[in-house]
């Protein structure tokens, strides 16, 4: 795993986060890359992360938990 840093889209506070895997599009198989990351809107100490296709433009949002703060 390594860390990279966002940014998150509300407050602009930047965080560190672990990734792993290579996260692939389900539509054209291209290497998805880290678009944004925001505060889940109903569950605590969860965010939300954004990912959208090099290739085709599809994005997908992915939770992740302990990203955002609680309250």
């Amino acid at each position: 795993m390594k860390n990279i840093d966002i940014k998150d889209v509300k407050t602009g506070a930047i965080k560190d986060v672990k990734t792993g895997a290579l996260i692939l599009c389900g539509q054209c198989g291209g290497m998805m890359r880290l678009a944004g990351s925001e505060p889940h809107p109903i569950e605590a100490r969860t965010g939300l992360l954004t990912y959208t296709c090099a290739a085709c433009e599809e994005f997908l949002v992915l939770p992740e938990p302990n990203l955002a703060p609680a309250g």
